[in-house]
């Protein structure tokens, strides 16, 4: 299948400029017209080896438009908008901010438009056909750490969505680069100096961010899902000796559920998904100040089926 790495880049261009531009991450099929044509350079870095969709091919459920402000705004201090089948959420974002703001965006997208399936916030990796699920708050840790297992032999699925089916403990993949803000940047260059990093992106609402591109197995993979087998709550703080604290299913339910985008609007089905993986899922709450400890930790649980 052709890819977006495959398009010549004026091809890419063109369509983002006239019929839009059709590419897939795992289930969602994306379709985007813009009039920045950096974006088509950033697309077909960031997501290299996603296939490209023609018209008729799938069901499309994430529209979105990244254009140009009008008037004065298209020259001074130039902004752009993102917008989303119509009236748009979103505010207007300097022109440079584009290919973070859209990133932000297309997750957006995802949720609102994939909210018959449980979206849990958390990370999730893959090793040995077994899926490790990170839930977290912001600052926390999440995103750090599956960026870090992901470079270190685990397969990423995403860093922002579990995305499970009703009814099932199979995670499903969404390998959408993961954003690194401030100085998880610098901790991703130290822990590995060949990661596949973007520019830096400084001064946007949520501070400096990069984006650690995914691997191309993550793409290729991405519609081999994985049975959830461990639930981790990591928590980075200076200092702190790692420790794992386990969780009983009657301690991780209200934790899991509450960390879901779409718990209450998903109802007994929710319910019922989050009540299956509490039952067949290990968990542990996990402070941690040391990442490669952390890393070493749960590579070693995985490959020796900790239970």
């Amino acid at each position: 299948m052709l890819r977006l790495a495959d398009l010549p880049h004026a091809e890419v261009v063109r369509r983002l400029a006239q019929e839009g531009l059709r590419w897939r991450l795992g289930p969602a099929l994306y379709h985007l017209h813009s009039d920045v044509a950096a974006i088509g350079v950033w697309l077909q870095t960031l997501y290299a080896d996603a296939p490209v969709m023609e018209a008729g091919q799938g069901v499309t459920g994430c529209h979105a438009a990244l254009l140009r402000e009008p008037g004065l705004r298209r020259w001074f201090r130039p902004q752009v908008r993102l917008w989303v089948d119509g009236p748009t959420p979103f505010l207007p974002f300097p022109l440079d901010h584009a290919p973070p703001h859209l990133e932000w965006g297309l997750n957006f997208l995802f949720t609102t438009r994939h909210a018959h399936k449980l979206l849990l916030h958390a990370g999730v990796v893959e090793r040995h056909g077994r899926a490790l699920i990170l839930p977290g708050f912001p600052g926390y840790g999440k995103s750090t750490l599956t960026a870090a297992l992901s470079l270190r032999g685990w397969r990423l699925f995403s860093d922002e969505f579990g995305l499970f089916e009703p009814g099932q403990g199979l995670a499903k993949p969404m390998p959408k680069a993961i954003a690194l803000k401030n100085e998880a940047i610098e901790v991703i260059r130290a822990w590995a100096p060949q990661a596949p990093l973007g520019p830096l992106f400084p001064k946007t609402r949520k501070g400096t961010v990069c984006h650690l591109y995914p691997a191309r197995e993550a793409v290729q993979r991405m519609d081999e899902g994985a049975v959830a087998r461990w639930i981790v709550f990591p928590r980075y703080q200076a200092g702190v000796p790692l420790q794992l604290y386990p969780l009983t299913p009657e301690q991780l339910f209200p934790r899991l559920a509450g960390g879901a985008f779409n718990y209450e609007t998903l109802g007994e089905a929710a319910f019922t998904t989050v009540a299956q993986l509490c039952q067949s899922c290990t968990a542990f709450e996990m402070p941690y100040s040391q990442l490669s400890e952390a890393v070493q930790v749960l590579t070693q649980m995985a490959d020796e089926g900790i239970a």
